[in-house]
């Protein structure tokens, strides 16, 4: 949230805030406007509506008429009861929070981002204002709902927006407690299963015997190593068959010469032989068609 105006802030998605700071809390406000114009009217009116408030005050406390004061005398007084803080009432609501906290946060990528912003949405979701929040509660609930690893992103969420809560006032300390009491999820690495060359060639054929044409795409885009639109957008100018190599544009644009397996080449020659106009283009409804066969 970066500063325009003198109590007015711009949030990142163009709404403007009043942040002000009163007895010592930190009050932030929508002014439910992206035009600066519109903002300060309501600014003042903001103030206006406050000092009115304030000399009403004021004003009820001189009327009233003097007491005397009685004071009995006792021996033995009792003891003054203690006063309890039974919990915060925060100057803020859930949701301003979340903006004012995932604008102090630095995205360096777009994952950080991310999961900053699914962070504030289950929280959203599972808990209704500052006075119920309640870092281990979220937790559980989410994980209960299914959840595997993502449960570790939201414990890293709340790891990060608790401190910050209880530094401002709007949460109370003994949230550092409950915040220990979340687990890190072990998550199994994923075992990937690599069929043998047997298996895919087994594969290649069943396909080459419903559909030819479909069959050689999928077994030059195995030997060849190339992505599915580069091998559907060769060109015959792409390919030196002299040298047995393939131009592949990477990203960037940088074009690279790739050197080509005896089978890819062989798919190559067969199919330039029979006349075809480029090696492969498939429209995009006859590709999907041919892989789903």
């Amino acid at each position: 949230m970066k500063a325009v105006d003198k109590n007015i802030s711009r949030h990142e998605n163009g709404t403007l805030y009043y942040v002000a700071r009163v007895k010592g809390r930190l009050v932030v406000k929508s002014l439910k406007t992206r035009e600066i114009k519109q903002a300060r009217a309501r600014l003042g009116q903001i103030v206006a509506e406050a000092f009115e408030s304030l000399k009403s005050e004021v004003s009820m406390a001189a009327r009233e008429p003097l007491v005397p004061l009685l004071v009995p005398t006792i021996s033995n007084p009792p003891p003054l009861p203690v006063p309890v803080v039974t919990s915060l009432v925060p100057l803020i609501t859930l949701s301003d929070a979340l903006v004012l906290f995932e604008a102090s946060q630095i995205c360096l990528t777009k994952g950080r981002k991310s999961m900053l912003k699914g962070g504030s949405t289950i929280v959203l979701q599972s808990c209704k204002d500052l006075a119920s929040f309640n870092p281990a509660s979220i937790w559980s609930a989410y994980r209960d709902s299914g959840k595997g690893s993502s449960c570790n992103h939201l414990r890293w969420w709340l790891r990060l927006f608790v401190p910050f809560g209880i530094k401002r006032g709007w949460l109370p300390y003994t949230l550092r407690d409950d915040l220990e009491q979340i687990p890190l999820i072990r998550v199994n690495s994923r075992k990937i299963r690599i069929p043998s060359v047997e298996v895919v060639d087994e594969f290649l054929q069943m396909v080459e015997s419903e559909d030819k044409e479909a069959g050689d795409f999928l077994r030059f885009l195995a030997s060849s190593g190339l992505r599915l639109s580069g091998a559907n957008h060769l060109t015959w100018e792409d390919v030196d068959f002299t040298e047995e190599l393939l131009r592949v544009l990477q990203k960037g644009g940088k074009i690279s010469m790739t050197p080509l397996t005896s089978e890819a080449m062989a798919i190559l020659l067969r199919r330039r032989a029979a006349g075809i106009d480029c090696p492969f283009g498939f429209s995009d409804r006859r590709l999907k068609k041919s892989l789903a066969s």
